[in-house]
């Protein structure tokens, strides 16, 4: 009798709100059920179907449930919260990682001087990312892992915006001798970042006969940036393949995750 009791009584506060935070508890204007869709993709509007079970244990009749069936029950819970929330961290953590790999590349394209101007406050951004890792990890339910991996945009705009003016602008009034000089300048520059980079020999080979064909100051940045942003993002999504203990759907869904971020969409 007591061990059904106590059974009863953890399985009770096992469906408190706030008890199992990594599991959907259906209401769509929860903050943690909404951050589940964001990083899981978990219908805000459909309760988990661990907690489901549950109820139906506690609610069994005739005959009622036995304590090894409750307990089962509320160890599944506990079971899939626990897998929630480590998928929940790798997908924050990806997008931290989208965000930073697009911020880095903006930022090594600049020459050292540019850099210089825009220092500052890339510093601050990626000390941000770094912080919001950590806060991510730490997390204890899934808006506190939205709230981290939203708060550094403030952060990452300011710096984009200094990297921004420190960019080498479009020509757009005809090429003179000095906008050539420009862009010899700038294609050495472009094409030594691909032979340093992780680029496969044949992409490389693409990306410098791009770079070389540019007409207009800037473009062989861009060409680059495109290169090198791709190249992250594929890393990335292999390494979600890495990831043993997450099934092909949860695989797809992460990498999801990282095509739908800026950083993803490496046309631009």
């Amino acid at each position: 009798i007591l061990e059904k009791a106590k059974a009863i009584n953890d399985a009770r506060g096992a469906l408190k709100e706030g008890a199992l935070p990594f599991l959907s508890h259906g209401n769509a204007d929860s903050d943690d059920d909404k951050a589940l869709k964001e990083l899981i993709g978990a219908d805000p509007a459909q309760k988990d179907s661990t907690l489901t079970a549950l109820e139906a244990a506690l609610a069994k009749k005739d005959p009622a449930a036995t304590a090894e069936e409750i307990k089962n029950a509320l160890d599944a819970a506990k079971r899939q919260n626990t897998s929630n929330e480590q998928n929940a961290k790798i997908a924050g953590i990806a997008k931290l990682d989208a965000k930073k790999a697009e911020l880095v590349a903006a930022y090594n394209a600049l020459t050292s001087e540019q850099q210089a101007s825009a220092k500052t406050s890339y510093d601050a951004a990626i000390k941000a990312i770094d912080d919001a890792k950590t806060a991510v990890n730490n997390a204890t339910k899934p808006s506190e892992i939205k709230k981290a991996v939203d708060g550094v945009d403030t952060k990452i705009d300011a710096a984009n915006g200094d990297i921004k003016k420190n960019t080498p602008k479009r020509d757009t009034t005809g090429n003179t001798n000095d906008d050539q000089n420009a862009l010899k300048q700038e294609k050495e520059k472009q094409i030594e970042r691909i032979k340093n980079s992780g680029l496969s020999d044949k992409d490389k080979q693409k990306a410098i006969e791009d770079i070389n064909n540019a007409k207009k100051l800037g473009d062989p940045t861009g060409i680059a940036d495109r290169a090198l942003k791709a190249k992250k993002i594929e890393d990335a999504l292999k390494k979600i393949d890495d990831f043993k203990h997450l099934n092909d759907a949860q695989k797809d869904a992460f990498k999801a995750i990282i095509n739908g971020t800026d950083a993803g969409n490496h046309t631009n």
